[in-house]
């Protein structure tokens, strides 16, 4: 059984490339400043370990691998989705379900990440476990969540022009 929340999504793999260690420090400092935060956590992988002292104590729940329709129920009960590390498709899955996602400045995002609108589907933090967690703070706690649902859907021909800038770049 879940807490009363609010709640914050976690989708995808626990590995590496998604900084799961960062994640696991601001669990840390939201712990001590804001217990009620719950966060839902769906997927898997070799750094899950890393939030255990955050499900003993009740702050996460592990759902393991989620399907479509898990998916979309974390999210709709979400008022963030957590990802420290790698955004790539789970973009689209942020504009779809109308949730902004909490990030950090890291030269490692896919090119999915372009999709969302900083300052409105989009919040980036420098990387670090106390900035990580004000920020998502603050989106918890805004009452505007307009933002990442009223995003405008990229078109295929920006997301083809912008495939194709993106190749011209890596050959020059």
């Amino acid at each position: 059984m879940l807490p009363d929340g609010p709640f914050v999504a976690y989708l995808g793999a626990l590995d590496t490339s998604k900084r799961v260690d960062l994640l696991a420090g601001a669990l840390e400092v939201l712990w001590a400043e804001h217990p009620k935060i719950h966060f839902i956590v769906g997927g898997q992988g070799q750094d899950a370990s890393l939030l255990e002292p955050a499900v003993r104590r009740g702050q996460a729940t592990m759902m393991g691998h989620v399907g479509g329709k898990t998916k979309a129920a974390i999210l709709k009960c979400s008022k963030a989705i957590a990802n420290p590390g790698r955004v790539g498709l789970l973009a689209v899955d942020a504009l779809v379900a109308g949730v902004p996602v909490v990030s950090t400045k890291w030269p490692f995002h896919a090119p999915e990440i372009e999709y969302l609108t900083e300052g409105e589907s989009l919040y980036l933090t420098e990387p670090k476990p106390e900035s990580f967690a004000a920020t998502i703070v603050d989106v918890v706690n805004s009452q505007n969540r307009q933002g990442a649902a009223s995003a405008t859907y990229p078109t295929l021909q920006a997301m083809v022009r912008n495939f194709a800038s993106g190749i011209h770049k890596l050959l020059n």
